[in-house]
């Protein structure tokens, strides 16, 4: 016997490189046969969260929405992300360092502690809200929901005043959260997508209810888990680092550069988490296929019992321990130096001391940092083709990802991950 399977498509952060992401999604749209292309569970974390919050405004038109995916990631610049020019950085540090000096010279007069202005950002990024504001219909997420085209959406954040994940979700009845952390019920805007994207020191941190809020990938240790809690049997996994499998060692002659340093700090952040959710996943659907061979096809259901019996790991009982088929698009060429390359032709079409920054952080054959902060339109279009392109090659495997229904009662044996 056979269903229909929750589908959820895993979306993770990186800055510029979710034009990439824009691209496997176009292509899904407009090259595969419709009938069977769906997403119930939608999950995102930074520039993940807005792309995931913009398929969940238009889950009731696929059409539109592989046409309008495009027109975004077209229209983005420097100057709709945030204000550009050396006066909007300059008045950001300033106004840190002078409301953080006056409050040390009161401190000192006063003997007495006084409020705490806390440093925003090197970027104002109010052109961003803006931008998603008025190209996003927010008001659709709900109303596709009650239609049950969509069935949930989760945006993940770090709470900034106790470094914890903090995971908004909006969702359909039908649907159950059971995982941890337990997730905030409310009805997704900009102000949460904004949240997610908010680079620490880069963007400033979003004040939602009273607490402020930054990138959701700096906590986020596994990104899968909101789409494994809502109870997604199949996940589509859209990474952004250059397959492991296939990198080779590169000897360096020099010492790094910061640039070089700095984008490698961003990888952990970004990247690094959802290859070893990955990597856990597989694994874990290894074990199963394994025991099942071994002990037979009600392995699963009388371990799934005990568990419960004895109350242990606590979400897990309620939810049960269960296979998940996923399947993950990886980026056929390396980012880092796409970016690299985009710099040393001269094509950089930015304010001068944008191209001075980039110019200082580039390292000789990669530039991780500036494949995160890259965007230029020109640059963007790249990794957008990148991504069409990519995922038009995956065609027969996505074609059975969407086609295949879980087969119920029974393991299969060639399911195992690969």
């Amino acid at each position: 016997m056979s269903r229909k399977p929750l589908i959820g498509l895993v979306l993770s952060g990186g800055g510029a490189r979710g034009a990439y992401e824009g691209g496997v999604i176009h292509y899904i749209r407009t090259g595969l046969p419709q009938e069977n292309v769906r997403f119930d569970i939608l999950t995102g974390t930074s520039v993940g969260a807005i792309n995931a919050c913009f398929l969940a405004a238009t889950a009731h038109d696929p059409e539109l929405q592989g046409r309008e995916m495009r027109r975004l990631w077209e229209m983005l610049s420097p100057s709709r992300i945030y204000k550009t020019g050396a006066l909007s950085v300059g008045k950001a540090i300033f106004q840190t360092i002078k409301h953080d000096l006056l409050g040390w010279i009161k401190e000192q007069r006063l003997d007495e502690a006084v409020p705490f202005t806390f440093y925003k950002s090197l970027q104002d990024t109010s052109p961003l809200r803006e931008f998603l504001g008025r190209e996003i219909s927010w008001q659709n997420i709900s109303k596709n929901m009650k239609k049950g085209v969509v069935g949930a959406l989760a945006v993940s954040t770090t709470d900034i005043q106790t470094g914890q994940l903090v995971i908004f979700l909006e969702k359909d009845s039908s649907l159950n959260y059971i995982g941890t952390p337990d997730a905030v019920k409310t009805t997704i805007t900009e102000t949460h997508a904004m949240a997610s994207a908010a680079i620490p020191i880069l963007f400033p941190p979003i004040d939602i209810d009273g607490t402020y809020y930054c990138d959701g990938g700096l906590r986020q240790t596994t990104p899968i888990s909101p789409a494994v809690a809502l109870g997604a049997e199949k996940i589509l996994i859209i990474a952004l680092r250059y397959s492991p499998l296939q990198q080779k060692p590169v000897k360096k002659t020099k010492p790094p550069s910061l640039g070089h340093i700095v984008g490698k700090v961003f990888n952990s952040i970004f990247l690094d988490h959802l290859e070893y959710d990955m990597t856990m996943m597989k694994r874990m659907n290894r074990i199963i296929d394994w025991s099942t061979r071994l002990y037979g096809p009600q392995y699963l259901e009388e371990l799934n019992k005990a568990i419960a019996k004895d109350g242990i790991l606590k979400h897990i009982p309620r939810r049960g321990i269960r296979k998940i088929e996923e399947l993950t698009l990886y980026p056929s060429v390396d980012i880092g130096s796409m970016a690299a390359d985009f710099i040393k032709k001269g094509n950089l079409k930015l304010a001068l001391w944008h191209r001075i920054f980039f110019k200082a952080t580039q390292e000789s054959s990669e530039a991780d940092l500036l494949s995160y902060l890259l965007f230029d339109p020109a640059y963007l279009k790249q990794l957008f083709e990148l991504g069409y392109e990519d995922a038009k090659r995956q065609k027969d495997r996505l074609l059975q990802f969407f086609e295949e229904d879980v087969q119920v009662g029974k393991m299969r044996r060639d399911e195992a991950p690969l």
